[in-house]
């Protein structure tokens, strides 16, 4: 459950399966039956999904647990939603809403209800989906669940863009910006408490060890004086300190190697990847993708008119702004996406399992988002903007260099076409994207 908290679902899927293995009662095994179907659907493992949640439910119904079978039909239900199956979405929600809000466990009638308005949306019934999603966003208590928070304010969102009520589009668009920042802090605070916890763990483990070896040797200190056998012991225990310094001297080495190769695939600057671990992590991804079936989206942007912005305020200015670039952009992304920095102004994002709308809409929120950076803080003011290129392997193919390719061709179209632009590239000459409301 821990490591499902803080976004570590390999590690999470390993513990729920052993615990699954060793449970020893019904109770036991449901839960940690529920705690697998959570990983397999977080890691999109589609090809176990169907099997693991036929034996949760029964384990779940056999124990008598009805809110660990709750969270297996609701994680099992947002499965069906991702791979479009809405009719089955549908029905499921039907038949599990009830029983869902019936349980005394509030954060689930808070998820029930925010799944049931992004069904009602799938199926273009907006009048549910409002009244659905208004409920979660409506009651203040429910805004610790981001998540669901994310879900009903982009529902609203987006129901209201198709009512064409653009102020009201506009106000949960940024309800939406807001959870999902709300949502991606607790999620790091989350694992920055992890691992804070799991240091202070260890150095009191490397405290107690320091302390046994100084013990050990006054020990061997005190005994050296006796007898002849004692020198043995003496002999040994420098021995053994002898090996723990060649581990401490290994493990430093090991760290600085560690150090050494994040410096060789990251961006010094910007912190993202450089052009050599972009190429290197995108080509996998694509490849992976391919092998699945799934749609990528790619987008190039580079910043325009950024060598009037050294030459006039200097490379210090510039380094600001790069960082302020990536940091902006960063928001927006998901952690499986891959975000890299190619040279000088230009940057790319690969994103896996990306539509070309989505990869659209992607591009020209962070185009607003760059055009929305307050310059005022570096000590100058001046306008920011950025040129955008977006295409997808529909359009392209899985092949890196002609998505970059191709992509960069739209982007050149959005530079002659003014700048601070978004243009896709269709493999005909490109057509600027309608700017969705809000974005």
């Amino acid at each position: 459950m821990l490591y499902n908290q803080t976004g570590l679902y390999e590690e999470a899927l390993y513990y729920s399966t052993l615990a699954q293995q060793q449970s020893s009662n019904d109770r036991d095994a449901c839960a940690a039956k529920q705690l697998m179907i959570e990983s397999y659907y977080r890691l999109q493992h589609a090809e176990n999904m169907d099997e693991i949640y036929s034996t949760a439910v029964a384990s779940c119904q056999q124990a008598g647990a009805p809110v660990f079978e709750s969270l297996v039909h609701y994680f099992y239900i947002r499965y069906l939603l991702d791979i479009e199956e809405l009719q089955g979405a549908a029905r499921m929600v039907d038949e599990h809403y009830q029983a869902a809000q019936q349980l005394s466990y509030e954060p689930l009638r808070v998820f029930y209800q925010a799944l049931k308005a992004q069904v009602y949306l799938l199926m273009d019934d907006f009048a549910s989906a409002e009244e659905a999603a208004l409920i979660v966003t409506a009651n203040p208590d429910n805004h610790q669940y981001f998540e669901t928070h994310v879900i009903a304010s982009k529902t609203l969102y987006q129901v209201y863009e198709q009512k064409g009520d653009f102020k009201s589009a506009l106000h949960y668009h940024k309800l939406l910006h807001q959870s999902k920042l709300q949502y991606r802090d607790l999620q790091s605070e989350r694992i920055r408490g992890f691992y804070e916890s799991k240091a202070v763990m260890e150095a009191k483990t490397q405290q107690i060890e320091l302390l046994n070896m100084e013990n050990s040797l006054l020990y061997l200190q005190q005994q050296v004086l006796s007898k002849e056998a004692q020198n043995a012991r003496l002999l040994l225990g420098l021995f053994v300190l002898m090996l723990l310094a060649l581990g401490f001297l290994a493990y430093q080495g090991l760290i600085g190697r560690h150090r050494f190769k994040f410096m060789a695939e990251n961006d010094e600057l910007t912190g993202i990847s450089n052009r050599y671990h972009f190429n290197k992590l995108a080509e996998k991804s694509l490849l992976h993708c391919k092998k699945q079936g799934m749609t990528v989206g790619v987008i190039l942007f580079d910043l325009d008119h950024f060598k009037q912005i050294n030459d006039k305020f200097g490379h210090a200015t510039g380094d600001w702004v790069l960082q302020q670039v990536v940091q902006s952009c960063r928001n927006f992304m998901r952690l499986d996406d891959i975000f890299g920095r190619l040279g000088g102004e230009e940057f790319a994002i690969v994103l896996p399992g990306c539509h070309a709308d989505k990869a659209l809409m992607l591009a020209e929120i962070c185009r607003d988002s760059i055009e929305d950076i307050d310059t005022k803080r570096c000590g100058h003011e001046f306008l920011l903007t950025a040129s955008f290129g977006v295409t997808s392997s529909d359009t392209s193919g899985y092949e890196l260099k002609q998505l970059l390719a191709d992509a960069d061709k739209a982007m050149y179209r959005a530079k002659q076409g003014g700048r601070n632009q978004v243009h896709f590239f269709t493999g005909t000459p490109a057509v600027k994207s309608q700017p969705q409301f809000g974005d």
